[in-house]
């Protein structure tokens, strides 16, 4: 599509040379947080264990009703669930995130019940214990809120930047204010820190 050669781009181009190229603001966005997570080696750390965690549950129907009755409300309502990462649904990434942080204690608490279950086979009971282990460091626990916080605001930026009546000043004006915010996050580190050490009171 984008292509300046053999692309749609360059094919408008032959028959207007003035039209202007705007590559896909929501596009943009995405490719920012993947760079964002591939060049910090904690941010892809806590993205593989979130994976491997959906993995564990996802790959045993046994595991996953588990894990869907563990995060299920008392009036029968699920709340948020994990979901596999993705590179071209960073969406994804912004939910699965999510619904670890409202349900730390929940996921920390299912995995233990699992790992001490006797009835489960012993690479069950292992893989259960060793992300319950990763779920009880406080460096987890940090990069759990700190990537909520800001995945939270990706998601809404890109879930207006896709409105069909979106114009380029108002596109600029939301990427700016992200800019801001991404800024303003440098300086709540203590404030991350402390909600990090109450999901770590939850599991202890």
């Amino acid at each position: 599509m984008s292509g300046k050669y053999s692309g749609l781009q360059a094919r408008i181009k032959e028959i207007n040379p003035l039209a202007e190229y705007i590559p896909c603001a929501g596009r943009s966005l995405n490719l920012v947080g993947v760079a964002s997570v591939k060049c910090c080696l904690e941010a892809v750390k806590f993205f593989d264990v979130l994976q491997k965690l959906y993995a564990f549950a996802a790959l045993s129907t046994n595991r996953w009703e588990v894990i869907v009755r563990g995060v299920t409300s008392a009036d029968g309502q699920r709340l948020l669930t994990l979901k596999t990462l993705s590179t071209t649904r960073w969406h994804c990434h912004a939910e699965s995130v999510r619904a670890l942080s409202i349900n730390y204690k929940r996921y920390y608490d299912l995995l233990g019940n699992l790992a001490d279950d006797e009835t489960e086979n012993a690479e069950t009971r292992n893989m259960a214990q060793s992300l319950a282990d990763k779920l009880a460091t406080l460096e987890f626990a940090f990069m759990c809120e700190l990537w909520e916080r800001i995945l939270k605001k990706f998601h809404r930026t890109s879930l207006l930047l896709q409105s069909p009546d979106l114009d380029l000043k108002a596109a600029c004006a939301l990427f700016k204010t992200l800019q801001d915010f991404m800024e303003n996050l440098r300086d709540k580190f203590e404030d991350v820190e402390s909600c990090a050490r109450n999901k770590m009171y939850d599991v202890a």
